[in-house]
């Protein structure tokens, strides 16, 4: 039975996209205040996530959490304004990647300097631009800075179906960590980085195991988390592959489901 692993538990790590929110939003008055009730009953929380720290920082300052954070998948620990590990890659790896997309007119975002870059206006980019006021900034990569420039993380937004980029792809595999977000978007990162190796840097000063952690994730980017800690929660919006490996399938989406499970373990550690 999962309840009887609850008592054990002294930390929660929360996916965000798809997970806890879809958008840029803050989090409910709801969630802070459980969140705040786990923590008087011993449970901390903290959040890994794809985003780069700055789109994670509000969140954390909503839950008064000074904590680290796994950032980038993985590729970033970030505690108190100031990155803890930072793991960065040549772009030059990706190139003939990036050459297909620009082609195929997909949007490709990319990362250094703790700053996400649009490398170029797309037709979705400018819709997305429009309808928010604003936009990552638009930096094109020159000549030189193809051997030179490292990167924390590259996403492509697929205009059409990310299987047109498979073949280029599969050339990088043995190179980069590459999660795949449904047929629309893929995200690559450097080499033996996933949200279990950041957990297992931050846990290492804290004095908390993998089993003594839960996991609330939706997607590829938390599997190896989810098979290795001591409970895995899906979200209902979750991957099947992602309720397959969990312990608990929560009965809402998003934000909703994590509120009922968070819900159902302080009521269970409250007696």
């Amino acid at each position: 039975m999962v309840e009887d692993k609850y008592k054990k538990i002294k930390l929660i790590t929360c996916d965000i996209d798809g997970t806890l929110m879809n958008t840029n939003r803050l989090l409910s008055e709801k969630f802070v205040e459980i969140v705040k009730d786990l923590k008087d009953l011993g449970v901390q929380f903290t959040f890994a996530s794809g985003r780069l720290p700055y789109k994670i920082m509000p969140l954390v300052s909503q839950i008064n959490s000074d904590l680290p954070f796994v950032a980038c998948n993985g590729g970033c620990i970030f505690q108190n304004e100031k990155f803890l590990l930072k793991k960065m890659f040549s772009i030059r790896i990706l190139r003939e990647v990036i050459n297909l997309s620009e082609i195929l007119d997909d949007t490709i975002l990319y990362s250094f300097d703790g700053i996400e870059y649009c490398l170029r206006e797309t037709k979705e980019s400018a819709i997305k631009r429009q309808k928010r006021g604003s936009y990552y900034p638009i930096r094109g990569i020159e000549n030189e800075e193809w051997e030179k420039l490292k990167i924390l993380k590259l996403n492509i937004l697929s205009n059409k179906s990310i299987s047109l980029l498979k073949n280029q792809l599969d050339a990088i595999k043995d190179e980069v960590e590459i999660t795949y977000y449904g047929d629309f978007g893929v995200e690559i990162v450097p080499k033996g980085v996933n949200k279990l190796t950041g957990i297992k840097q931050i846990i290492e000063h804290m004095n908390v195991s993998l089993d003594e952690i839960i996991v609330i994730g939706d997607n590829e980017n938390d599997l190896e988390l989810l098979r290795n800690v001591g409970i895995g929660v899906a979200v209902q919006n979750a991957t099947q592959e992602i309720k397959e490996c969990s312990n608990f399938v929560t009965e809402n989406c998003g934000e909703e489901g994590v509120i009922e499970f968070l819900e159902i373990l302080r009521n269970y550690l409250k007696g």
